[in-house]
């Protein structure tokens, strides 16, 4: 193998690790949000889901995390939701 391809396979991997543990790690902020009514940036309780569709959207809906958006800063982030089981548990 050449050295040159071997440096592109590396690079092309190195961005892809990179991709990976940058969506594992909004994913993981937005499930930590589930339990929380404010938004992250303004603490702002007059929140809202937002209603536009983004392109990436659907990879946050695979782990049940759904966009909201703050009404003071437009701020959009995706939280997580809540399962029914634990929401028993919990009452």
């Amino acid at each position: 193998m050449r050295y040159r391809t071997l440096a592109s396979l590396t690079g092309a991997g190195a961005t892809i690790a990179t991709l990976l543990v940058y969506w594992v790690a909004r994913i993981a902020h937005a499930r930590s949000f589930a339990n929380i009514n404010n938004c992250p940036a303004c603490q702002s309780t007059d929140i809202s889901p937002s209603l536009s569709p983004q392109p990436l959207d659907w990879i946050f809906r695979m782990f049940r995390c759904s966009p909201y958006r703050c009404q003071v800063c437009s701020n959009r982030y995706f939280r997580g939701e809540i399962r029914e089981t634990v929401k028993r548990v919990l009452l």
